[in-house]
């Protein structure tokens, strides 16, 4: 079911991974990861203009979900695309407005290393990296 929360801070009820930003030896944290079979795979909220995660592993041709929450202002747009390793755009979904959620529908993907990332904002706290396996 998709909620519409605005100006409120939510923490999302599923294992989170948290991981300090800086020293390359540190992983990036991690999308949220949904528990059970039900609803979406993953949940990444953007906030200050940053994703909440910046890594996310799937399965290898195996189609897969993302809850997408822009809890930035009215007035800034985000959208998580998908490229490959040579940066040309796989998956384009459409921008939300902040303040609004969407559930992203992904087709499999071959194995490899992708990118996703705010159209928008292209910059290093909106571009994650996406592990097919």
């Amino acid at each position: 079911m998709l909620r519409r929360i605005m100006g409120v801070a939510v923490l999302v009820p599923a294992a989170l991974i948290v991981a300090a930003c800086g020293a390359a030896s540190t992983p990036a944290p991690a999308a949220t990861r949904a528990p059970g079979g039900s609803g979406p795979d993953f949940t990444v909220t953007a906030k200050g203009i940053a994703y909440d995660g910046l890594a996310i592993q799937v399965e290898a041709d195996k189609g897969f979900s993302i809850h997408f929450r822009n809890d930035d202002p009215s007035t800034v747009p985000h959208d998580i695309d998908i490229r490959d390793a040579s940066d040309k755009i796989t998956q384009d979904k459409p921008t939300i407005e902040g303040g609004k959620d969407v559930i992203y529908g992904f087709t499999g993907l071959p194995a490899g290393t992708y990118k996703f990332e705010c159209s928008i904002h292209p910059i290093p706290a909106m571009t994650g990296t996406l592990t097919v396996k």
